[in-house]
C-alpha cells in the first residue's frame, strides 16, 4: 500500500471514528434539552460568586465550624475528623473541647494559613493550606506553616495539603525529607477524586449524606457540582465522560484512539487554533488602535505566568499592558487584567470594576519582569486551559457568526481598556 493510499484509508478511519462519536453525544445532548426545563442541568448557584481560591477555603471552613449557622452543630467537623485522623478515638476528644476555626491565620512571623481549627487551649491544631488552583508555594512556606503549629501546639498538630490532584507541596516550601520527617503530622488530600475516601469532593458528599438541612444540602450539592465542573475531575452532567471513554474502549476504535491520544497532537493542535484566531485578534486591535500579542509557543504557555494575549495602546509604556495570563504552570488558573505600575490607578480600576467583574485588589506583583503592579479577575468561564472548554469555544460561532471564546474576551478587555483610559484621565496618570 502506497504512503498516499494509507494516508487516504486513515483518513477514512478517522472520519467513521469521528461520526459515530458524534452521533452519540448528539443523543446525549437532545436528552439534555429535553429535560432541561426541569433539570436545569447548566445551573449552579456558585457560578454568580466567581469563588476564587480564598472563597472555597472560606466555604470549606465554613462547614468546619459547628458554630455556624448551617446549623449541623459538630456533624460535619466529625466527619472531616473521622476522615483526616488515623486514631478515631481522638475525634470524640477533639470534639469535647472548645472549638474555633479561623481563616487566613497568621503564624509568628506573619504568613496566612488558609484554616487552622483550634482545639481547647491549642491542644490540638489543625492546620489547611489550600492549593486547588494549582498556585505555587512561597519559598520555605509550608515549612514555617509546620513550624508554627507544632510550636503553639507542643506537637500536637496536623498539617494538611489541599491540592488538586494530590500533587506534593514543591521542594523550595518543604523538602522531601522535610516531610518524612513531620511523619502522620502532614497529609495531603486531593481534590480531584470520585472515589478516594481521602478528597475534598467524596469528603462534601458524605457531608451531604450527614446534613439535615434542604436548603443546606442543596447548597452542598453546588459546592460539589461546581467542584466537579471547574477543576476538570472527570465527570460530566449527562455522562458524556463516560460515553466517550467506553466508545473509545471498543475493539474497534481502541487501536485508532491510543494512536490518537499518543501522538502528540494535542498541542499542534491547540498551536493551530491560536494561530487560527490571531488573525481575528488583529482586526480587534486595528479597530480600537492597539498593539497585539498573541503566545503560540505551547512550551512557553506550560510555564508559570505565562502571557497568552495582550494588548498595547499606540504610546502606552511598555509597562502597561491589558492580558490574559496564567498564574501556575500547564495553562491553569488564567486571569484578565490590567498590569501598570501605579497602584493609584489601578486601585482607581478596582473600584469602578469590581462590582461587576470581580477584580482582585492590586498588589505588588512577583510576576512577569516588567509588569510591577497588576489588577486582576480570575477567569472564571475559561479558568483551566488544559479544559477541552476554552479551545472548542474558539471555533465554536455565536449566533452573530463570531467566535464564542472571542466575543467573551472582547467584551472583557475592552472593559478594562475603557475603565483603564477613563481613569487615567481623571488621575492624570500616564498610561
Amino acid at each position: 500500500m502506497s504512503e498516499e493510499e494509507e494516508k487516504l484509508r486513515l483518513e477514512r478511519k478517522l472520519e467513521s471514528f469521528f461520526h459515530g462519536l458524534n452521533a452519540g453525544l448528539k443523543v446525549l445532548s437532545e436528552v439534555r434539552e429535553v429535560y432541561d426545563e426541569s433539570m436545569a442541568f447548566e445551573f449552579n448557584s456558585l457560578n454568580f460568586l466567581l469563588p476564587n481560591e480564598n472563597k472555597i477555603s472560606e466555604i470549606i471552613a465554613f462547614f468546619l465550624d459547628p458554630d455556624e449557622v448551617h446549623g449541623q452543630k459538630n456533624s460535619f467537623l466529625k466527619i472531616f475528623l473521622n476522615t483526616v485522623l488515623s486514631d478515631l478515638k481522638q475525634t470524640e476528644i477533639l470534639l469535647s473541647k472548645e472549638i474555633r476555626v479561623n481563616t487566613q491565620y497568621y503564624t509568628s512571623n506573619g504568613r496566612p494559613i488558609d484554616i487552622v481549627i483550634q482545639f481547647g487551649n491549642n491542644d490540638f491544631l489543625i492546620g489547611i493550606e489550600n492549593k486547588v488552583w494549582g498556585a505555587c508555594d512561597q519559598s520555605r512556606q509550608i515549612y514555617d506553616y509546620a513550624a508554627d503549629l507544632k510550636e503553639k501546639s507542643k506537637g500536637k498538630y496536623l498539617l494538611l495539603y489541599f491540592s488538586r490532584n494530590g500533587e506534593s507541596p514543591c521542594i523550595e516550601s518543604i523538602t522531601e525529607d522535610e516531610i518524612e520527617e513531620l511523619g502522620e503530622s502532614f497529609k495531603i488530600l486531593r481534590f480531584n477524586s470520585k472515589d478516594a475516601k481521602d478528597s475534598i469532593i467524596m469528603l462534601f458528599r458524605e457531608f451531604e449524606k450527614g446534613c439535615m438541612a434542604d436548603n443546606v444540602r442543596a447548597f452542598i450539592k453546588d459546592f460539589i457540582k461546581y467542584l466537579n465542573t471547574q477543576f476538570n475531575v472527570g465527570e460530566s452532567i449527562m455522562g458524556e465522560t463516560d460515553f466517550i471513554t467506553d466508545y473509545m474502549s471498543k475493539d474497534e476504535n481502541m487501536a485508532l484512539a491510543l494512536k490518537m491520544i499518543y501522538n502528540g497532537s494535542e498541542w499542534s493542535i491547540k498551536e493551530k487554533l491560536l494561530r487560527k484566531i490571531a488573525a481575528q485578534l488583529k482586526n480587534f486591535s486595528d479597530e480600537h488602535e492597539l498593539v497585539c500579542f498573541v503566545e503560540k509557543n505551547m512550551d512557553e504557555l506550560q510555564n508559570k505566568y505565562s502571557r497568552v494575549i495582550s494588548f498595547r495602546k499606540n504610546g502606552w509604556e511598555k509597562t502597561t499592558e491589558i492580558a490574559v495570563w496564567f498564574e501556575a504552570q500547564n495553562m491553569k488558573n488564567c486571569y484578565y487584567g490590567i498590569c501598570h505600575a501605579s497602584d493609584k490607578l489601578l486601585r482607581e480600576i478596582y473600584l469602578k470594576l469590581n462590582p461587576a467583574l470581580g477584580l482582585e485588589e492590586p498588589v505588588l506583583s512577583d510576576a512577569p519582569q516588567n509588569w510591577t503592579s497588576n489588577c486582576t479577575a480570575y477567569y472564571n468561564k475559561y479558568l483551566d486551559w488544559n479544559d477541552s472548554q476554552p479551545w472548542l469555544d474558539m471555533i465554536t460561532l455565536d449566533k452573530d457568526g463570531k467566535s464564542k471564546f472571542l466575543a467573551d474576551l472582547f467584551e472583557k478587555l475592552l472593559t478594562v481598556l475603557n475603565c483603564a483610559q477613563q481613569v487615567a484621565q481623571e488621575t492624570g496618570i500616564k498610561l
